[in-house]
């Protein structure tokens, strides 16, 4: 029988939660308008999508004027012009605990949106033409794997719904067919069923339900215009689902979710919120549910003075600036949010000079256990135990201040565990 331990600090370090991932069927609490009026106040030129038509310029000369941006169009520079150095991605079906295009979905949307952004600010024809071929490659896949794993459709509908919107104006009339008919078929319809099913993710607390809804507003607003039928019911049932999630920020910005589920959580959620505004002029009021506009606070309590982040859930130790937060200093005139942004900088990867031996060892891990092996070691600190039917199961890791006083306070079976969740 497998068994989940718990543990109790005896430390002066932040405490552990321990939390089940199961789906509470809450209400919504802000009014979304009905199918027949949530696009009633859609802009109809394209772009509508976040940054609007003529507002490259005020980027550029925003740019021009501060080092800090562009030394982040720098970067964006750099990573458009390895793009063009390598060869599209192609349709990969990954086998782990459940069939997944990953990383394929995320790459595609990184890729169009940086060729996207490149070519806006600059009109050079090179990053047209390869965010073209990035959308083509991907929008002619047999499927984006709705049916297996629902955040595959939902990250490549958002990263095409950008492409889409942004590139319109420079589209053939045969693209936009190709591009509109991609996101409708193979996002928009199948998660339209997932709602009307409600499926465990539309009615979760958890980060699924905020990415998916992000993307699908993305797609769904994009082409708006042209497939008003879908892209309206897809908007209101997302704006009803992700009310489920947001409930998790109050009543003062934190959730159970450790860093790394929380920047990915909030960052989607914002996706929604953003688009919304941009395409609709209004947000429904969504921004406004209780503890929202305070969470940034909550990373800038995670985050500690090494630059690291309190360990626990899904998290690395290092963290990195935040574009999330920007938005959210922006939206909720919290300058402090965006102060953090330039503040906690760091790397999530190896020290400058690491052993070779450690290296070697930490690589060969990671092949091992997530190639080779039924039981990937997370490096996060999970609790799962990744048990592939056997009598065998992987074990559970926790992170542990070092020299930490550790008790074992209880263990409980999966049986016992679920129990104890449902009573509280």
């Amino acid at each position: 029988m497998k068994r989940r331990t718990f543990f109790r600090y005896a430390a002066t370090v932040t405490g552990l939660c321990c939390l089940p991932l199961f789906c509470l069927p809450l209400r919504a609490q802000v009014p979304i308008p009905s199918e027949g009026d949530i696009l009633k106040t859609l802009r109809k030129e394209h772009p509508r999508l976040f940054v609007l038509q003529g507002e490259e310029e005020r980027v550029n000369k925003a740019m021009a004027e501060n080092e800090r941006l562009a030394g982040i169009y720098r970067h964006i520079l750099a990573a458009g012009e390895r793009i063009l150095k390598e060869p599209p991605i192609t349709y990969t079906i990954t086998q782990r605990s459940v069939p997944t295009l990953k990383p394929l979905p995320g790459r595609a949307e990184s890729r169009i949106t940086t060729l996207a952004t490149l070519y806006r600010l600059t009109k050079e024809k090179k990053y047209l033409d390869r965010a073209v071929l990035e959308m083509t490659t991907v929008c002619e896949f047999p499927d984006w794997n709705a049916h297996r794993c629902d955040l595959d459709p939902t990250i490549m509908a958002a990263g095409v719904g950008i492409g889409y919107d942004w590139l319109y104006h420079d589209l053939t009339p045969e693209q936009r067919t190709l591009f509109r008919n991609a996101i409708r078929d193979k996002a928009l319809l199948p998660n339209k069923e997932a709602y009307d099913k409600k499926v465990g993710w539309t009615r979760t607390v958890f980060n699924h339900n905020q990415a998916n809804a992000g993307g699908l507003t993305v797609a769904a607003l994009a082409i708006a215009d042209e497939e008003p039928e879908i892209a309206a019911a897809v908007l209101n049932r997302a704006c009803n689902s992700v009310q489920i999630a947001m409930t998790e920020f109050a009543p003062d910005g934190g959730t159970r979710e450790g860093p790394g589920y929380w920047s990915f959580a909030v960052t989607r959620n914002i996706y929604l919120l953003a688009a919304l505004d941009s395409a609709l002029g209004t947000d429904f009021g969504l921004s406004g549910l209780p503890g929202f506009s305070e969470t940034g606070r909550f990373r800038t309590h995670f985050v500690t003075p090494l630059k690291t982040t309190f360990t626990y859930g899904d998290t690395q130790g290092a963290t990195g600036a935040s574009w999330a937060m920007h938005w959210l200093a922006r939206k909720f005139d919290r300058p402090a949010y965006a102060w953090k942004l330039g503040e906690t900088t760091g790397t999530a990867g190896f020290a400058e000079k690491p052993d070779p031996g450690y290296k070697a060892w930490f690589d060969g891990n990671i092949v091992w256990s997530y190639f080779d092996s039924a039981y990937p070691w997370t490096r996060l600190g999970y609790t799962y135990d990744w048990g592939g039917g056997g009598n065998e199961y992987g074990l559970s890791e926790f992170l542990i201040r070092k020299d930490a006083v550790v008790e074992v306070e209880f263990t409980l079976t999966t049986e016992e565990f679920i129990r104890r969740m449902e009573a509280q």
